[in-house]
């Protein structure tokens, strides 16, 4: 129905431009208002009824922008024809004439009301029809007008695609929390520009420690958050609704390095040991490196240093004795001459090392936000093994060093231990909840499938992208 009334619209205004008649002009213009008005209000009751009621007020918005600027343009690109190729086709234009001759003047309309406007002398080019030697000094005087407008009308055109573009683009903000290799496809999709091919806008940012990620999330100052699932599961048996939607690492990476006269746990008796922050993943496996050693978490002093660099900055300077670490700085530590005491991934413990978190309120009113995430984020996953030289680039410049050995090390390392398909698993927040009750006993009870949200990672199975993936990147 619709497309009738636009039909209506259009033929109204081609038989308005070649009508003489007054009656049947005046005829066609109620035609036409009549055809714009009843298709305008069916377009927007279609789009009002088939938009979810939680992006009504974007497509509004961004509707908007469509009917307000539509016209607007309309009228500049015809004013820029006009000006290019000269008045007489502009008049043709206006005249209805859709014919490839119209830039022939021997061949306009013999209208009366053509030839009597045409007849005119104006400023900017329109000269009698028939005048054709006034006609060729007019095209040679507006020669460099047109070289200026030539760029005009590029740029224009070019920066009004980039406004449409970056309008259409849903704007959401992610996190990372480490400096490390298992971040990579976090990283990678975003200097690949994947969000943005998938319609999303991305404002990635740094935060480190689990908790402060944590309080972002709940607080809504980011959506996704790519951490450790440990902080995560924390606050969702304290009630927050907090959930694991992808887990690409299954494993600890963290190890503990001390200085070098320490050679066995024994001698961490009554030395100063350093972490991230209180009740962080590193707080928690610090003490958990203590207990299946043998030594009390009261033997020693546990001070909360900072991020990866702050702790390996502070065992060089002498400030603690041993600090637990991961990823690159675990590398750098070997080289500076530290000694790794316990390394982590040789535990029996499983831990979502590199997830993706959410709130279960955010992602169950955005879904589509949330595939359209997880489709960027996974295919950055593929591209970061798919094409290493790319891949050393962004790890360059998010790890910040310039060491091809640790960079490629870490490459190596990540290309082996990511999993392309990360589906989390509730075994997986059964370890980890293991490792919170040795804290905090009162989590015993609680439900980890509450956690788990696989559905996001199945829907992305079942729809054949990880066989899009696989093709196009390979295994």
């Amino acid at each position: 129905m619709r497309r009738n009334y636009v039909g209506l619209y259009g033929v109204s205004t081609a038989i308005f431009a070649y009508s003489q008649v007054f009656w049947i002009s005046v005829m066609m213009l109620a035609f036409c208002g009549a055809g714009d008005t009843i298709s305008s209000i069916l377009r927007s009751t279609i789009n009002q009824m088939s938009t979810p009621d939680e992006l009504r007020g974007r497509m509004s918005s961004i509707n908007s922008i469509f009917t307000s600027s539509g016209p607007q343009l309309g009228q500049f690109e015809s004013g820029l024809v006009a000006a290019w190729l000269g008045g007489i086709v502009r008049i043709d234009r206006r005249a209805g004439n859709s014919r490839h001759s119209s830039a022939r003047r021997d061949r306009l309309p013999a209208s009366p009301a053509i030839t009597h406007f045409a007849s005119f002398k104006i400023d900017y080019g329109v000269v009698p029809i028939t005048d054709r030697s006034k006609s060729k000094n007019v095209k040679k005087g507006c020669f460099f007008d047109r070289l200026v407008l030539a760029p005009a009308v590029v740029i224009y055109f070019t920066l009004s695609s980039l406004v449409v573009r970056a309008a259409a683009l849903e704007k959401v903000n992610a996190s990372y929390g480490a400096i490390s290799g298992s971040m990579a496809q976090t990283w990678v999709a975003k200097e690949a520009r994947l969000y943005e091919k998938y319609g999303l806008d991305l404002n990635l940012v740094y935060i480190s420690g689990g908790p402060r990620s944590i309080m972002s999330l709940i607080g809504g100052s980011v959506q996704f958050v790519n951490h450790s699932g440990m902080p995560a599961l924390e606050a969702y048996q304290r009630g927050a609704d907090t959930a694991l939607i992808a887990s690409p690492l299954n494993q600890l990476e963290h190890s503990l390095v001390v200085q070098k006269n320490i050679t066995s746990a024994e001698q961490l008796r009554g030395k100063i040991l350093g972490m991230s922050t209180p009740g962080s993943l590193t707080d928690i496996l610090l003490r958990e490196g203590f207990r299946l050693n043998g030594i009390s978490d009261k033997e020693v002093t546990i001070l909360p240093v900072g991020d990866l660099g702050a702790r390996l900055s502070g065992l060089q300077t002498g400030r603690v004795h041993g600090v637990i670490i991961a990823g690159i700085q675990t590398l750098t530590a070997s080289k500076m001459g530290f000694k790794t005491l316990i390394d982590y991934s040789k535990l029996p413990l499983e831990i979502a090392g590199s997830g993706i978190l959410v709130r279960r309120s955010y992602v169950g009113k955005n879904p589509d936000i949330t595939i359209k995430f997880l489709k960027a984020w996974i295919e950055g996953l593929y591209l970061f093994k798919a094409k290493p030289d790319f891949a050393l680039n962004v790890l360059k410049k998010y790890v910040a060093t310039q060491d091809n050995e640790v960079l490629s090390t870490i490459y190596r390392l990540y290309k082996e231990k990511l999993m392309n398909k990360p589906t989390p698993t509730a075994r997986v927040a059964k370890s980890m909840l293991y490792l919170l009750s040795r804290s905090s006993p009162e989590v015993a009870g609680v439900n980890p499938e509450g956690f788990i949200e696989p559905r996001f990672i199945n829907e992305l199975e079942s729809s054949g992208f990880f066989e899009e993936m696989n093709q196009k990147y390979g295994k």
